[in-house]
């Protein structure tokens, strides 16, 4: 069994395949120079050398020894030959010690990840400007970060915003720069709105909405932010989390079928015999909630990697888990399930202001997703309706009087 890409769903493939009885040989194979970790505590807790919800690190280092996977960091993998069952190692990624030349499998996982939209504008290339997707470039923000001054943040999604919040609890200046007039847009207008005034109540200047159109610097250092109007936001360094891009190129050199990313079908077979595709990379079916969805969530990583590795060994399970993500920034805790296409209706329960309320998005009398802010539990209520598509009451739901696990109808 080959693995590529040692993140949360490569790696937790491998642990499923020893789980399940596999005794075999598993060769995992990392880009990364780090031992396999989560990405999810990058942008918040890690950043402020705190405790989280999430461990750095997927696993202990011994873990990789002791079930007999052959973890090979800082390798990269330059071809993939479905005809002949062989991957082609280029050897080291940066420079380091990974080696080179084929290796031949039986089932290969493609878990290559995603990666971060880069800026090409003018003093792009300048110091001080940084990206956050790796654990080198959380060390190299952190070490920013604890110099002060002003940080400027360009993107106001979820890592932009949950960069943002860190930096304001590290005592830094922020300002959140944003296409839209809303930062978070993508949670729809009561989510969005939620998050404005959070982020200006802790005292972040939101420049939005806005253009950039470069970068100017001194001794090159980036000193400002220059938007499209010639405004110019001094900084003392620059956070950039403008979107990310599936790593697909592999898979499509290899005559591989992909979209926006790797298509897969629900046992994650990825269009050709013996190849499986989890995690960012891959565009999965989700049933009644559309699809194929390319998910770039934790959660989706955590749940294909396992279903990837059980089909790996022929057991045909479905891939059938209800998307979900997370968010906390300062004090305020969020949680979304399912998925909301656009075509949705929006019904509120809760009161906004008081900064405790979940929004629903329904299609009918059927659920098809849910924010809670504030409020603990409720994706353990919701999942199941989504899933199974189960009619609900409209008026229950909007009543904070109605027990969730009373709404269906």
């Amino acid at each position: 069994m080959v693995i590529v890409g040692a993140g949360l769903a490569g790696t937790r493939a491998a642990a499923t395949l020893r789980a399940e009885g596999f005794t075999g040989r598993i060769v995992l194979i990392s880009a990364d120079s780090a031992q396999p970790y989560d990405h999810v505590p990058l942008s918040k807790n890690y950043l402020r050398d705190e405790p989280g919800y999430h461990q750095l690190f997927v696993q202990e280092p011994a873990f990789y020894r002791e079930q007999n996977i052959d973890l090979r960091l800082d390798t990269v993998v330059t071809g993939i030959d479905t005809a002949a069952h062989r991957v082609t190692l280029g050897g080291a990624a940066a420079g380091g010690a990974g080696a080179g030349g084929d290796l031949a499998y039986d089932k290969l996982l493609i878990a290559t990840g995603s990666r971060n939209r880069r800026l090409q504008l003018r003093g792009s290339d300048l110091e001080g400007i940084f990206y956050l997707r790796t654990l080198a470039e959380a060390d190299r923000l952190k070490a920013a970060l604890a110099r002060g001054g002003h940080l400027v943040v360009v993107g106001a999604g979820f890592v932009g915003c949950e960069v943002a919040a860190s930096a304001r609890q590290l005592g830094l200046d922020v300002t959140l720069v944003g296409r839209q007039e809303v930062p978070m847009h993508g949670l729809g207008p009561v989510g969005a709105t939620f998050y404005r005034d959070l982020h200006r109540a802790h005292g972040v200047h939101l420049c939005m909405p806005a253009t950039i159109a470069g970068f100017q610097g001194a001794g090159g250092r980036v000193r400002a932010v220059v938007l499209a109007d010639g405004t110019e936001l001094a900084a003392d360094s620059v956070m950039i989390g403008v979107g990310a891009l599936p790593n697909v190129e592999l898979a499509a050199a290899a005559g591989i079928p992909v979209t926006d990313g790797i298509v897969t079908d629900e046992t994650l077979t990825a269009g050709v015999a013996n190849v499986y595709a989890a995690g960012d990379v891959a565009a999965v079916p989700y049933g009644g909630l559309g699809g194929p969805l390319r998910v770039e969530h934790f959660a989706s990583a955590l749940s294909q990697g396992p279903v990837a590795a059980r089909n790996m060994l022929g057991q045909n399970v479905r891939y059938g888990a209800v998307p979900f993500f997370f968010s906390d920034q300062y004090d305020a805790w969020m949680e979304y399930t399912g998925h909301n296409s656009g075509d949705a209706d929006m019904l509120i329960r809760g009161n906004v202001t008081d900064g405790r309320f979940i929004v629903f998005w329904l299609r009918g009398d059927r659920m098809v997703a849910a924010m809670n802010i504030n409020i603990r539990g409720v994706p353990d209520t919701v999942t199941p309706l989504i899933a199974a598509g189960t009619p609900v009451d409209r008026a229950a739901l909007a009543d904070p009087a109605t027990d969730l696990t009373q709404v269906a109808l």
